[in-house]
């Protein structure tokens, strides 16, 4: 498998937290799918066009991108912020001391306004240079991550699924088949848990310890200046804390440690995985947070998560454990029926049809 490469980088402003690739699965033409919000009341396909690109759905500008302030940041990234000092042979003067460990500097940037900066001949740059200074460090994105998601995960997802769905069918009337790249619908099937909204519960225990930890509660409740905001769906300190730990988790799954790989490993080695497949006439929905986890009769967690319309998987606790083997359930349409309810209890705004008719996935009585 290909191996992350903090090099990378990438173009694109526009981050999906859903792949783009695996809403297609749902697409009925030209990447389109019926996109329906989960307070509406009357859906009518007749009277009002549901329809909506893909890639449009759960979009968010430099979501991916790591910027200069925030914490968890790497002597790496922190040299790329501010190498326009080096450019420039400026130095950095905090409280009197000079600073030039980029570490410390991005640490302490919250306070930029209150730096000395001086040229080469050790005089004070002037205030426009070094509000234009300013611009410019901000201005610089690191976007490995979006490029890590793009060659690790979005682009093989298509094969992975296609791999999966041959396997079925040359295997009909069976009821297991080979696991064909199990390892790497497990790894997808967690990343779009912990890409999608609202946020798994394991990165919320996970940030409360360490807000506990710092003792910073009071703080993070406070409102970010517009003038300090570095992207405009963060407006308070907590908000900016949480999503800067959130890419740090990103970081830390492309390099095959941290929670989110462990979670993906601990399913790979604990559970079995069942394929379902719908009723012929009836098929899956999925949604803006797809990967459904529930608590089972046995208080044991458990998930669901669509694959395509006409397929989708359970993961079970398992005794024992198959690691060699999918096993297949067929659904009648009532078991779809609840399947999808769940799916749509899951989303976060939105569910996702690809048929424009409401009694292919639900009880029409129940919607």
């Amino acid at each position: 498998m290909k191996q992350f490469d903090p090099s990378w980088t990438s173009n694109s402003e526009k981050h999906h937290l859903v792949p783009n690739t695996y809403l297609k699965g749902w697409q009925h033409t030209d990447s389109k799918v019926y996109y329906i919000d989960k307070n509406e009341n009357q859906i009518d396909f007749t009277n009002q066009n549901f329809s909506k690109n893909t890639r449009k759905i759960n979009r968010v500008d430099n979501f991916y991108s790591r910027r200069v302030g925030a914490l968890f940041q790497s002597k790496l990234d922190c040299d790329k912020y501010f190498a326009p000092l080096k450019q420039h042979g400026y130095t950095v003067k905090i409280d009197g001391v000079k600073v030039s460990n980029s570490i410390e500097l991005n640490k302490n940037f919250y306070n930029y306004d209150k730096w000395g900066i001086y040229d080469v001949h050790a005089k004070l740059i002037s205030e426009d240079d070094k509000k234009s200074l300013k611009e410019k460090i901000k201005s610089i994105h690191i976007r490995d991550l979006e490029e890590a998601w793009n060659q690790l995960y979005e682009n093989p997802w298509p094969s992975v699924r296609n791999d999966i769905v041959t396997e079925i069918n040359r295997n009909i009337g069976v009821d297991k088949i080979p696991s064909v790249r199990r390892e790497d619908l497990v790894k997808f099937m967690v990343s779009i848990e912990w890409r999608t909204e609202p946020a798994p519960q394991l990165l919320k225990n996970n940030y409360n310890k360490i807000v506990k930890l710092l003792g910073i509660e009071d703080i993070l409740k406070d409102p970010i200046p517009d003038e300090d905001k570095m992207y405009p769906f963060i407006n308070t300190y907590g908000d900016d804390f949480l999503h800067n730990y959130l890419l740090k988790q990103y970081y830390d799954l492309f390099n095959n440690t941290g929670p989110i790989y462990k979670s993906a490993q601990n399913i790979c080695n604990t559970m079995n995985l069942e394929l379902l497949i719908p009723e012929t006439g009836y098929e899956f929905i999925t949604s803006d947070n797809p990967v459904f986890p529930f608590l089972n009769k046995n208080n044991d967690t458990e998930y669901i998560f669509p694959i395509t319309p006409d397929l989708a998987c359970a993961v079970r606790k398992g005794n024992p454990v198959d690691k060699e083997h999918y096993f297949l359930t067929s659904l009648n349409k009532n078991e779809v029926f609840a399947y999808n309810e769940q799916i749509k209890k899951g989303c976060n705004k939105g569910y996702i049809l690809r048929q424009p008719s409401i009694s292919t996935y639900f009880n029409q009585g129940t919607v």
